[in-house]
């Protein structure tokens, strides 16, 4: 995360030090589909209503293809999150609702059939298309978040609590820019009109993507 990331995490942080003395507090360790982080949680009504912050980090690579383009993806998901949990029967049981600052992004880069690339049904070789690279973020940097779970951190007399959660980040659909650079053609109008032609098909093919799936599994410790 960039440092002027951390500073919406380090507010609501200041806000936990002042917390009334009598409040519960827990820290936990969570593994999840937004990659490994950190839970903090405090008790606003005891056993009803828990206010709960996160950071998670993860970083993917793999390979996919789109409209017939084969394209090599660093996946980088970078969120901080800010919770609030109700427990309707006072238990275990809870639902979640909250935000998280989403600045996740994938870097891609196109990769050569037989040494040529083909866009707009025009094939072009490697040495008139140098490198053909872009970025996919997700359409939106705050995402609403709402999820269901079972454990509270906060309320049981354990100092231990295992806690499970489910949910989805209702993240937008990416948006992706796409270029050429270092090519014979990298400045010619056609070629860079037959890559925004590209770029446009696989935009609509990765449309469907905006919400993001969350399932977590957290070791919370009540201080």
């Amino acid at each position: 995360m960039k440092p002027t990331q951390f500073l919406p995490l380090a507010l609501i942080l200041a806000a936990f030090s002042a917390r009334p003395a009598l409040a519960d507090v827990s820290g936990a360790f969570r593994v999840s589909t937004l990659g490994p982080g950190l839970d903090f949680t405090t008790s606003v009504v005891p056993d009803q209503f828990s206010f709960r912050i996160n950071a998670n980090y993860f970083e993917y690579t793999h390979d996919d293809t789109l409209s017939g383009t084969r394209y090599h993806a660093d996946l980088r998901l970078e969120t901080a999150g800010a919770l609030v949990n109700w427990y309707p029967t006072s238990g275990s049981f809870f639902v979640t609702a909250g935000a998280y600052d989403n600045t996740s992004k994938i870097d891609v880069k196109a990769r050569s059939a037989n040494g040529n690339y083909t866009f707009n049904g025009v094939s072009y070789s490697t040495t008139q298309a140098g490198t053909i690279s872009g970025k996919a973020k997700l359409g939106r940097e705050i995402a609403p978040y709402a999820g269901v779970g079972w454990g509270n951190s906060v309320g049981s007399s354990a100092s231990w609590t295992f806690y499970g959660e489910v949910g989805a980040l209702f993240t937008g659909a990416p948006k992706l820019s796409l270029s050429s650079s270092g090519g014979t053609l990298s400045s010619d109008p056609t070629f860079r009109n037959n890559i925004e032609q590209e770029r446009q098909r696989d935009q609509h093919d990765i449309s469907w993507a905006n919400v993001y799936p969350v399932v977590s599994l957290g070791l919370a410790y009540k201080f």
